[in-house]
């Protein structure tokens, strides 16, 4: 009768054990092998973390993890505010611009709000310059060269190849030609297009530019030369333009002023 017992609460004692386990708060347990965690629950480095928990300003892996409408930033990873006018205030704070980001195997650019960068060329490293997006906010971003010769040949310094396309293109209040990489800049002279790639893919492809007052992509051009026959029909003029680093280019245009 004794074993039966005995028998009997060493089974309870398994029974309640196993409720444990399974009461277990997932929130803190280490990831498994393949960084994988229960539902509602993700990999954060290898601590699973409850989905909806992480707060703006808070490291993270992907965008499930970040609270409310928070999207998970690339480089560095961490919560931020989702915006929508790539290299412009938007509806981010007033020190803060909207930076165009691109997740490795997608076909459009997602926008988080980024603090300013720098207030000088001094801020920056990688050979980047310290270009004025708006009054209160900069970006460190590498400077365009771009130029077109005597047969109306483009060329620039972005370096672009077939496999890691950039293209040259003006952000921020100078109008500084930049280098940019060219994931969804395909529109073609003459058609409607936004200064940079936004998330309607409305950028203009390599060896043009979108024109302010056109809203068109338009050739850059030789001021030499004053050549813009290949531009929209009212973008007549080449008009020169002379970047932070005193590099001299063209743009085909309606009106220079």
């Amino acid at each position: 009768m004794r074993g039966g017992i005995l028998a009997l609460a060493a089974a309870i004692t398994g029974v309640a054990g196993c409720v444990l386990i399974l009461d277990w708060d997932p929130d803190g347990l280490p990831c498994d092998d393949k960084k994988k965690c229960s539902d509602g629950f993700s990999c954060l480095v290898t601590q699973c973390i409850k989905d909806d928990s992480l707060s703006e300003g808070d490291t993270c892996t992907q965008s499930d993890q970040c609270s409310g409408s928070l999207v998970c930033g690339n480089t560095p990873f961490y919560c931020r505010q989702p915006c929508n006018d790539f290299f412009a205030r938007g509806t981010c704070d007033i020190r803060e611009y909207c930076r165009p980001e691109h997740r490795e195997g997608a076909s459009v650019w997602t926008g988080t709000c980024f603090a300013s960068e720098c207030s000088s060329n001094s801020d920056c490293e990688n050979g980047r310059a310290c270009v004025r997006i708006t009054g209160s906010a900069s970006a460190c971003l590498f400077l365009c060269e771009p130029e077109v010769d005597g047969a109306n040949a483009y060329i620039d310094n972005c370096g672009s190849t077939p496999t890691n396309p950039k293209y040259c293109e003006v952000v921020g209040i100078d109008r500084v030609p930049v280098c940019l990489d060219a994931v969804g800049a395909n529109k073609n002279v003459g058609e409607i297009c936004a200064p940079v790639a936004d998330v309607t893919a409305s950028a203009c492809a390599r060896e043009l530019s979108c024109v302010p007052d056109l809203s068109q992509c338009s050739p850059y051009c030789n001021t030499g030369t004053n050549d813009c026959s290949g531009a929209p029909p009212t973008a007549v003029l080449c008009c020169p333009y002379t970047t932070p680093a005193n590099w001299n280019y063209g743009l085909c245009q309606s009106d220079c002023t």
